[in-house]
């Protein structure tokens, strides 16, 4: 995993921001204080964590935020599809695949 090497390096890793409900996300920055990337969590019974570097955050800001702010931009995405739906759950992961943004994801059933 990303935060792995992230730790190893020495990275800070930012407070998290609550989306919606259960959804939260926060930044990962080096030592230098540049960010690195972003750790994306679902607090559900079913935990899943989504990891992306830096360029391919910016990547799904750039696809699915657009200039909006980027806390408030996210919390839209994630509630223009819900959380009480499978589709809904998947949404942020689903966008990702579709536009072939790596990332790396770690469930905890």
């Amino acid at each position: 995993m990303h935060s792995d090497e992230w730790r190893k390096n020495g990275c800070r890793f930012g407070d998290r921001i609550a989306i919606s409900g259960p959804v939260y996300y926060r930044h990962v920055y080096s030592v230098s204080g540049e960010l690195v990337g972003v750790v994306v969590d679902y607090e559900l019974a079913d935990d899943f964590h989504y990891e992306l570097l830096a360029a391919d955050w910016k990547r799904f800001r750039d696809e699915h935020l657009g200039g909006a702010e980027e806390s408030e931009a996210f919390r839209a995405f994630i509630e223009e599809h819900g959380l009480d739906t499978f589709a809904g759950r998947f949404a942020f992961e689903n966008a990702l695949k579709e536009a072939d943004i790596v990332f790396q994801k770690i469930a905890f059933y």
